[in-house]
């Protein structure tokens, strides 16, 4: 249902849709490429972890039953074509105040594919399809001016207002940009049912899947 409410969402912008020359790069990626690309064009860590997933390694600890999300991973890595999600968790970075030790515990144990952004990445037919991106330590004011500079004017800007059950309303940003190539969303939401801290969170779709996935929502039998 949050899936199918974003979709609408989006259709009901307006069609003056500006235009795009180029698919965007995320953190080296691009839209379109194979996931053999995405594995060649990734960090060290991403690599190192991909094999042991693989090798059905978590580090120091051997685990004969992979996580989900490495699961998830080796599916998509072995279908053909290549469809499928996987979660990307995001390398500690050296300088983030954390120790050595706890760097490489956090990302052996974390035992995902992926460490090159914070979110999840898809592939339809053997290419990159979207990107879902997390933002959880940074506010919204901080957030959007980075999209901006990489994606240019926004093509909707929209304020929803929403109400907890003690009447408290909260102002939530959601910017737009539509081409040809690409629909970007980016969105305020709040950390239920954890906090009422606000996170933000970027999704970057190819128009042509975003529109297969929109037609198939809006056709889907409710008995299937």
């Amino acid at each position: 249902m949050k899936a199918l409410t974003l979709l609408l969402l989006v259709t009901a912008l307006p069609c003056h849709a500006q235009i795009a020359t180029t698919t965007p790069t995320i953190k080296g990626h691009t839209l379109g490429e194979s996931l053999k690309q995405f594995i060649a064009e990734s960090n060290s860590i991403t690599h190192e972890q991909m094999q042991k997933c693989q090798a059905g390694s978590t580090g120091k600890n051997v685990d004969s039953k992979f996580s989900d999300r490495c699961d998830a991973f080796l599916h998509t890595l072995n279908a053909s074509p290549v469809s499928g999600s996987f979660d990307c968790a995001g390398a500690v970075e050296a300088n983030s105040g954390y120790d050595a030790d706890f760097i490489k515990s956090f990302i052996d144990g974390a035992n995902l594919p992926c460490f090159e952004l914070i979110g999840r990445v898809t592939f339809e037919n053997d290419k990159l399809v979207k990107f879902d991106l997390n933002f959880m330590n940074q506010p919204w004011e901080e957030v959007l001016p980075d999209i901006i500079a990489k994606f240019g004017k926004p093509t909707e800007k929209h304020i929803e207002t929403v109400q907890n059950a003690y009447g408290a309303k909260f102002d939530l940003q959601r910017t737009s940009w539509i081409t040809p190539q690409y629909i970007v969303v980016a969105f305020e939401k709040l950390n239920l049912p954890y906090s009422l801290v606000k996170l933000v969170e970027v999704h970057i779709t190819d128009h042509k899947y975003f529109d297969e996935q929109k037609s198939k929502q809006l056709h889907a039998n409710a008995l299937d």
